[in-house]
């Protein structure tokens, strides 16, 4: 079934961010080559893309919202991302990838400063954060099947500890998890294994 897409142009964030998160980040995470070779062990390899974007002059963290036609996590905030693939020659490739499929953004839109620890999941998965600058503004071809909008959240906001808190989830009968909730950020709430990783990677700010 051909998939049906529809387009979006951002036509705002024509200013300059400054330099200094990219300079930041390229001195903490782990290296692009080095990151490649991260072995999941026994469970099942995926990545995710954290896209920073410059919009109006202030760093911004990409986000997704996934539809309710969806298998897994319908209606949940999200970054781009899934399971790795055959085809796919390393977990960043993975990424990109999903990128693409999702969003409609190219590699080449994409500058991939390195990735951090992978997370692991209760489903099983090993999630590699691979942290990027995507380019800004640009038109975005996004997979309607998928992702019903866009998330822009401001990296200011998002590292501000007021905004977010962590509480007991309850995943199994009696069994509980410790998980982390951002405060609603226009009526849209990011929380779980997305917020654990935008944590992490602020948190090396």
């Amino acid at each position: 079934m051909t998939k049906m897409r529809f387009q979006i142009t951002m036509e705002r964030g024509m200013t300059i961010c400054s330099e200094n998160l990219e300079n930041q980040l390229r001195q903490v995470l782990a290296t692009e080559e080095s990151a490649s070779r991260i072995e999941p062990g026994k469970r099942t390899p995926a990545a995710v893309l954290v896209p920073f974007v410059c919009l109006d002059g202030h760093w911004h963290l990409l986000f997704t919202k996934r539809t309710n036609g969806v298998a897994k996590h319908r209606g949940e905030i999200s970054f781009p991302g899934g399971a790795v693939e055959v085809d796919d020659d390393d977990q960043i490739q993975t990424a990109l990838r999903e990128t693409l499929e999702e969003i409609g953004v190219p590699k080449e839109k994409i500058k991939v400063i390195g990735a951090i620890e992978p997370v692991p999941t209760i489903s099983n998965f090993c999630v590699l954060p691979v942290v990027g600058i995507m380019e800004w503004p640009l038109s975005l071809n996004v997979n309607q099947d998928e992702v019903e909008k866009i998330i822009l959240i401001p990296v200011d906001w998002l590292s501000n500890a007021e905004n977010w808190y962590e509480s007991d989830y309850e995943y199994e009968p009696g069994t509980f998890r410790r998980l982390i909730h951002y405060q609603d950020y226009n009526g849209e709430h990011l929380w779980g294994l997305t917020a654990l990783m935008t944590r992490k990677v602020l948190d090396l700010l």
